[in-house]
């Protein structure tokens, strides 16, 4: 009588449960909607030191720091440092942007083709700092000292504790660049 080779019914369920414990495992250990968030940080953090190096080239290059005190955002309607910003949608560099800088004047041309935007720009996933559910990049300048800085929500806990932190700003939660993170 010949054998019969291969796996019984229980054997089967045994080895797909070992799988489904596993995969739930990987699942908790990696978190991969902290991952997401991470990955959005990222990209703040980078859009906003790119701006900042873009004004930067700008101030040295037209030699001048002066423009109206504004506070401009992407989106939403609150500035969690001091008052309300008023909220701009235009991504140009002419000046009519979020960031009211004619980038288009420097004598190179503009370093930056478009202003960046939040990559959760109007979602609620947002929920750090003073103002919750605000996914927005800022704006805010002194007339009189031509001083600014630039803002971002953070939403993941590692880019808090460890961007927003360390930045010299004053709003926790909020990753913040520019000539002045203290007094505007």
């Amino acid at each position: 009588m010949p054998s019969k080779k291969g796996f019984t019914l229980i054997e089967l369920l045994i080895v797909i449960a070992i799988i489904g414990i596993l995969a739930a495992v990987v699942v908790l250990v990696l978190n991969p909607a902290q991952l997401l968030a991470q990955a959005r940080d990222s990209r703040r953090v980078q859009d906003l030191d790119n701006l900042n190096t873009a004004i930067g080239t700008w101030l040295a290059d037209v030699s001048t720091s002066s423009w109206a005190a504004v506070l401009n955002c992407t989106s939403g309607t609150a500035w969690p440092a001091s008052g309300t910003c008023t909220t701009v949608t235009s991504r140009a560099v002419d000046s009519t942007g979020w960031v009211p800088i004619n980038f288009n004047a420097m004598s190179t041309g503009a370093p930056i083709s478009v202003l960046p935007l939040d990559p959760s720009n109007g979602s609620t996933s947002c929920s750090s700092g003073t103002t919750p559910n605000v996914c927005m990049y800022g704006w805010h300048s002194s007339a009189t000292t031509g001083q600014y800085k630039l803002i971002a929500n953070m939403e993941s806990s590692k880019y808090q504790l460890n961007q927003a932190a360390n930045d010299g700003g004053t709003i926790s939660g909020w990753y913040e660049v520019g000539s002045n993170l203290t007094g505007l």
